[in-house]
């Protein structure tokens, strides 16, 4: 344990228990994750304060020389308010998203953080997943009922969640209770409704057993298959007759199933919907979205940027006036498309000013052709984030360039006396990394190899140690360090198969199309309209299309495979 003086410069490992004065710990850009604590509760940890002292350690980082506080700001708080000068901190290595994570987690562990506070936190690590609500909940380590719950309470209108405990001119106060049962009605309804639940201070036992006997639900309104609707006894068309045939007016009085079918739809059209998609974001787990196009950003941004990005997706409206709706090519970072927008304006006024000079300037014919001003348009920054493509493509091509690197590897002079040496002194010792060794050791000659082996195994008759080896990642570097022109065999060894284009996302395969000339191919032949078209089918239509045209791919590979010869992503 270690005493340490606000003036001295932060050089604490990763874990290391020290002392802080709790005025050296800075607030992070997203504040405390936990917003309510009532006022009954944060007395008693006070005067516990006051009494025996700060015990529990808080948690910081070390963010430009300073340090950061990640978990632990009301013991920070009660701590500074009861004239304490030094608490027990426990230093992190740990970038934003895991920082946000850990402050979240610590609050939901330690105290009853509300729901209300939970849901919130989950939306902002969504938004640090790049909209992907399941990875986020499975990193904070949520069951699928909590996750639902979060989500469940994001459907409540901005107005509800605004007034959660904030006490009114009558004294009343809304609860996240009451929301999370407002949130099972349209928003226009919820907000009408909220004011009625204030005016009458509704308490919220009462406020469900009016949304249950006295608000009924559109089952023309509803987001999934009302086939099973047709013969329940909530239906009130039922109710009425129980020979009733379908009416718009049909009205669903089970709010709890209402609820249930309609977490369930979602849940189902996700999963649906990913296979053309690759990532599909709830509406109510994002803000502000916005649609990007080639008009937008410029073609070439659109196409080698933002098809690739990470922050590109298909959102399903689960709350809203377009509730159901699927919303193509929307971007999570509004600052960013913007950005490349401005950048395609200011490239076209260039164009402009620069074609309108040069006429003004020419007084006999042109001496050369101008370059037309759609190219020019689309002269814009790449994007500053490129996405990883699904997992599966990744795995995909890892295995195919193995076998692609193995027997070019095979007759590699070194290779062979390479695996076997660093196989030895992955025995002899256990920091000897057998990957990488086989990599270094190809460099040698084999009469240098073989000499090492012997002396490598001498070492072994005094330790014997363990290690793994990834042989399939293990090709894959050695064939690109010691192989010449590995990428060019790499790429011509790639063919579009049925199954690498139905596994890639539409984003990822309508990427390839404009990279690898296909696109381009396709619409002079058969021009832009049935491109289109072929754009728009479904995934197995677009799959069977794209095979049936001739096209010579010989010279293309798409960016997630050629990138996984230098990069390989795995579990571990």
């Amino acid at each position: 344990m270690i005493d340490t003086n606000v003036a001295q410069a932060p050089t604490q490992k990763d874990s290391e228990l020290i002392h802080l004065n709790p005025r050296a710990l800075n607030d992070p850009e997203w504040g405390n994750p936990r917003t309510s604590l009532a006022d009954a509760d944060y007395q008693d940890l006070l005067n516990s304060i006051k009494a025996k002292g700060v015990h529990t350690p808080v948690f910081a980082r070390i963010v430009n020389g300073e340090y950061q506080l990640i978990a632990g700001f009301t013991r920070r708080r009660a701590a500074i308010e009861a004239g304490i000068e030094s608490i027990p901190c426990i230093i992190r290595k740990l970038d934003d998203k895991q920082a946000y994570e850990l402050a979240v987690s610590e609050n939901v562990d330690r105290t009853n953080m509300s729901a209300l506070d939970e849901a919130a936190s989950l939306k902002e690590i969504v938004k640090r997943h790049n909209g992907d609500a399941q990875a986020a909940s499975q990193e904070m380590g949520w069951s699928r009922a909590k996750f639902n719950r979060a989500i469940q309470l994001l459907r409540a209108s901005d107005y509800v969640r605004s007034l959660v405990g904030k006490k009114q001119e009558n004294g009343f106060a809304l609860s996240v209770a009451h929301a999370a049962r407002l949130s099972t009605l349209p928003e226009t309804l919820q907000d009408k409704l909220v004011t009625k639940v204030i005016d009458e201070k509704m308490s919220v036992a009462v406020l469900g057993d009016k949304i249950n006997k006295v608000v009924k639900r559109p089952l023309s309104s509803a987001a999934f298959c009302k086939s099973d609707c047709e013969r329940c006894e909530y239906n009130s068309d039922v109710q009425t007759s129980m020979f009733a045939e379908d009416n718009a007016d049909a009205h669903c009085t089970n709010p709890t199933c209402f609820a249930k079918k309609t977490t369930e739809h979602y849940d189902n059209q996700v999963k649906e919907l990913e296979k053309d998609y690759g990532k599909i974001v709830l509406l109510s787990t994002v803000d502000d979205p916005i649609t990007v196009s080639p008009d937008m950003v410029g073609q070439e941004q659109y196409t080698g940027g933002c098809l690739s990005c990470d922050k590109h997706c298909a959102i399903l409206a689960d709350k809203g006036i377009k509730q159901n709706e699927i919303l193509e090519s929307q971007c999570l970072d509004a600052d960013c498309a913007a950005g490349h927008a401005k950048a395609l304006k200011a490239s076209i006024e260039r164009q402009a000013t620069s074609n309108t000079t040069q006429a003004t300037s020419e007084t006999a014919a042109p001496t050369a052709t101008t370059e037309a001003t759609q190219p020019a348009t689309q002269k814009t920054a790449k994007a500053k984030t490129q996405a990883a493509p699904p997992k599966r493509l990744i795995l995909e091509s890892q295995n195919h360039l193995r076998e692609v690197g193995k027997d070019l590897l095979m007759a590699h002079p070194s290779y062979q006396l390479a695996v076997t040496l660093s196989a030895l002194k992955a025995q002899a010792s256990n920091t000897h990394r057998m990957e990488e060794g086989v990599i270094e050791l190809m460099a040698h000659s084999p009469e240098q190899l073989q000499h090492m082996m012997v002396e490598t195994i001498a070492e072994l008759t005094h330790s014997v140690q363990t290690d793994t080896l990834n042989i399939e990642r293990t090709i894959i570097r050695a064939a690109q360090a010691h192989i010449d022109d590995f990428d060019a065999h790499a790429i011509e060894q790639w063919k579009p198969t049925k199954e690498r284009l139905a596994a890639m996302t539409k984003a990822i395969r309508q990427q390839a199309l404009e990279k690898s000339g296909f696109a381009a191919a396709f619409k002079a032949e058969k021009g832009e309209k049935a491109y289109n078209a072929l754009m728009n089918k479904k995934t197995d239509d677009a799959v069977s299309d794209i095979l049936a045209f001739e096209f010579d791919w010989s010279a293309y590979a798409p960016d997630y495979y050629t990138n996984a010869i230098t990069t390989q992503k795995y579990n571990f």
